[in-house]
Formats: structure tokens, sequence, C-alpha cells
């Protein structure tokens, strides 16, 4: 599809009933959304893409806060869903909100999933030993290594990429069986877009934002594994500041429908049943 100002986004729409947009996190990362899509088409329509720099869309800026809620408004009026629920992970998560406090005529509900709150400076230093203390002594000097490079060959970024994706599940194993198939896609960070929207949602006060999360009022159910690297409390302030919000916390890491699907399903579906 085509957004307004000319960008042409990679989409992908299945299944049937109840309207719902999948956002992917990043930011600058591709849609990997798939398994998560096709557990909810039973009962859902759902559309997913490629957020613009990412993946099968084309890598054309500009990367900003306001331009990616309004490349979701263009998806959700080329599929011509009136109401959907409004699902993001990570990164998406944060952008759902956002399009929540834009178009809330066009919001039923917002489905948050493993999302890093409002108040990330706070927390990022606590993620990032967090998420070193999760690799072997090897991985971990290879990794700060890469990180401290200016300039990463395309290898040397798939490199960074799975040993920093590893540590977002509790087990090597099923890490493995869903990083390396991502990896084997061939796409790459957009590592501008990851800087300039991380640098805007950072550059406003948490207080800022939960005024204006006060504001909206559809219903938001927040979703968060234990034991992901990221801290649950940094999603506190959120969660106090929206009216109509609840929470269900998973013994899972960054990926909750994968590795607590039975529990994901519950609570998820509940949720929805209730809208």
């Amino acid at each position: 599809m085509t957004a307004d100002d000319g960008v042409r986004l990679w989409a992908e729409s299945g299944g049937e009933g109840e309207e719902m947009m999948l956002l992917h996190g990043g930011p600058g990362l591709w849609d990997y959304l798939g398994p998560l899509a096709a557990s909810l088409e039973d009962d859902h329509t759902v559309v997913r893409y490629d957020q613009r720099g990412a993946g099968r869309s084309d890598h054309t800026g500009p990367y900003s806060l306001d331009r990616f809620v309004a490349d979701c408004e263009d998806v959700r009026a080329e599929v011509s869903f009136e109401r959907p629920v409004v699902a993001g992970h990570s990164w998406g998560a944060a952008l759902a909100l956002l399009y929540a406090l834009s178009h809330p005529e066009r919001v039923r509900g917002v489905l948050y999933i493993a999302g890093i709150g409002f108040d990330w400076p706070r927390w990022r230093a606590t993620f990032h030993h967090q998420r070193l203390a999760r690799l072997t002594p090897e991985e971990r000097a290879r990794a700060l290594e890469l990180q401290h490079r200016h300039h990463l060959s395309f290898e040397e970024q798939r490199e960074m990429a799975g040993l920093t994706w590893f540590t977002d599940y509790l087990d090597r194993g099923t890490a493995e069986e869903h990083v390396r198939p991502m990896l084997g896609e061939g796409f790459s960070l957009n590592r501008d877009s990851n800087r300039l929207l991380s640098r805007q949602l950072d550059s406003t006060p948490a207080a800022t934002w939960y005024q204006r999360l006060r504001s909206v009022t559809c219903p938001v159910l927040v979703v968060q594994g234990d034991a992901d690297p990221r801290p649950l409390r940094a999603v506190d302030g959120m969660v106090e500041a929206l009216p109509r919000c609840e929470r269900v916390v998973l013994p899972a890491s960054h990926y909750p429908w994968i590795e607590d699907p039975v529990g994901f399903q519950q609570a998820v579906g509940s949720w929805l049943d209730a809208l």
C-alpha cells in the first residue's frame, strides 16, 4: 500500500471477525508477528505491516512519531477498519498508545505487550545491565566490542542483533528457534529510525506523557513477562495514568505469547471478550 506521502508500506492481512491491527517492535525492525496474528485470526481480521524504513517497506523517512502515527492511520484506512483493537509489542506498544492519543475515535482498545513505558531514560542502564548478564562471558565481550563501534558491517549488525535478541527469551533453545529465522530474512535494523524515534520519545518528560495518557479513555490491557530484562517497574507510571487499564504479568520474558501461550491466550481472550 502507499502512505499519503507516497512511501510504500508492505502489509498483510488475514482471518475474519473483529478488527485488529498489530504493530511490531523496534524501532527500525520489521514485522515478526505472523505467529501471533495466526493465533488471533479465528476470531479477528488482523492486519500487520513493516513500518517505514524497515523490511519490505520503503526505506524512506521522515522517522518521526507523528509520521509513524500517520502511517498507522493510512494502513487502517487502506483496509477499511472502522474501530479496531490496536495491539503493539515492545516499541509497537508505545506506537499503539500514541495512535490512540491521536485518533481516539478510531480505537476500540489497546493491547500493550511488553512495552517499556514512557520514562525509559530512567531505566535504560538497568535494562542493559540485565541484558548483558544473560550472555556468556565470551558473548558479553563481543557484544560490548560491537556496541562501541561507530560503523558496523551488515554481518556485524546481524551478529549484534543475534546476541541481543537471545537475551529476550528465558530459554536459549527457544531463542535459537525464533531468532535464527528472523535473522535469515536478510533484513537489518534501521539504526537511523531507531535513534530518531527513541530520541523523540525520551525528549518528552515522563510527567508530560502521563498527563497526555490520562485522556486515553479506551480500555488498555498491559501484558508483561516477569523475566523481561526491561524492568516491569518502568511501566508503573503509565499504568497509573491510564484511566481504564488492566495489567497481567505472565511467567515469560519479552515474548509472552511464545513463552506462556496458554496464559497469554487466557488473559487476552478474556479481555477481548469483555470488549
